[in-house]
């Protein structure tokens, strides 16, 4: 191969344009001073939160909740000043919202920012989800519905006797 075919000149190339100087950019804010917490799905089984936040208080607590009944999910501490932090969620498919907050003298939560509701993707095929539900039971879950997709035999039978 010719090396001269891919010689490059040593200047600055994008320092003239048009024969004007351009200026460097100036630098960008790393806070837009707004309080907010942000969640994201990163996969079947974890989340990205990210928060921006002005407080004196270094240490904090990320609590994860289901939204569909506000139960605590998971919680881990984390220090303010870090600004993000990836938290395992128990079950993929589920929808969650976090909480970062702070416990006082006497145990009590006081949460000082509230995320988006982030829903995270099926951790397993499309085809197995009816049958892993139905092992799940309890609320939401599949129970009356065969592996095939259509309510199975048991059901509509139970459903014909209560009408």
């Amino acid at each position: 191969m010719n090396s001269e075919i891919f010689h490059l000149p040593l200047t600055d190339l994008g320092a003239e344009r048009d024969g004007k100087r351009s200026e460097p950019a100036p630098d960008l804010s790393k806070s837009y001073g707004q309080n907010r917490l942000v969640a994201l799905p990163r996969d079947p089984y974890c989340l990205w939160i990210y928060w921006e936040m002005e407080s004196k208080e270094q240490e904090a607590e990320l609590r994860l909740y289901f939204a569909k009944n506000q139960r605590l999910a998971h919680k881990a501490s984390c220090r303010i000043e870090n600004a993000n932090h990836y938290l395992d969620a128990p079950t993929s498919g589920e929808s969650y919202y976090v909480e970062l907050g702070r416990l006082d003298a006497n145990k009590r939560w006081h949460p000082l920012l509230k995320s988006n509701i982030v829903t995270l993707p099926y951790g397993y095929p499309a085809g197995e989800r009816a049958s892993r539900r139905h092992r799940m039971g309890g609320p939401g879950s599949f129970a009356g519905l065969s592996s095939a997709g259509g309510l199975s035999s048991a059901s509509i039978s139970s459903r014909r006797s209560s009408s």
